[in-house]
């Protein structure tokens, strides 16, 4: 039997407080190598993307990097996502004003079913024609590859693929197409 007086009582409450601090900084550098992870895959000004790809609405393999354009925006969004149709509204313009130019737009769904995507699609008048998701929601690889934890997301990258900017203004996004391609 232990007591609260036995060495063995003391021990182990030692040893229960020893665990918790080894537990307890074991959770924190879990968060610091999260952190690390997330600040070195962040996708900075004149960075490269990975290869993106996905299936299209008509289950064809599309490839961001071969979309032939010199500026493409790669905008993640949702179906549910009320901020992500609220931005794509402020895409239609700069898509009608400036795909002659040289500019495409690239969205990735991060929706689960394909009809949920394909209706919000539709429903939005999304009329560019390169649209991709993995329907795995908040598992999609493709999301995970780009570090994408909200949506809605954006990425400017030049021809090559190398990043300009991320999560930029349509404001913005209008002034670097100005500067770019005109």
């Amino acid at each position: 039997m232990l007591g609260r007086g036995s060495y063995k009582y003391k021990a182990l409450q030692n040893l229960k407080v020893f665990v918790g601090i080894l537990i307890g900084s074991a959770f924190s550098v879990l968060l610091l190598m999260s952190f690390i992870k997330d600040k070195s895959t962040s996708f900075d000004p004149g960075s490269s993307i990975p290869l993106i790809e996905g299936l299209t609405p008509d289950d064809n393999t599309l490839n961001v990097l071969e979309v032939d354009a010199d500026l493409k925006l790669i905008h993640f969004w949702a179906s549910w996502s009320e901020t992500s149709q609220d931005q794509i509204l402020s895409y239609h313009d700069l898509y009608n004003e400036y795909n002659r130019d040289g500019f495409e737009i690239v969205s990735v769904s991060i929706d689960y079913t394909k009809d949920e995507w394909v209706n919000a699609i539709k429903d939005n008048s999304m009329n560019w024609p390169s649209h991709i998701s993995d329907l795995k929601g908040w598992h999609s690889d493709i999301a995970a590859a780009m570090n994408v934890k909200l949506v809605p997301a954006s990425f400017l990258v030049d021809k090559e693929g190398n990043v300009i900017g991320r999560n930029f203004t349509s404001e913005q996004i209008e002034e670097e197409i100005i500067s770019r391609l005109k």
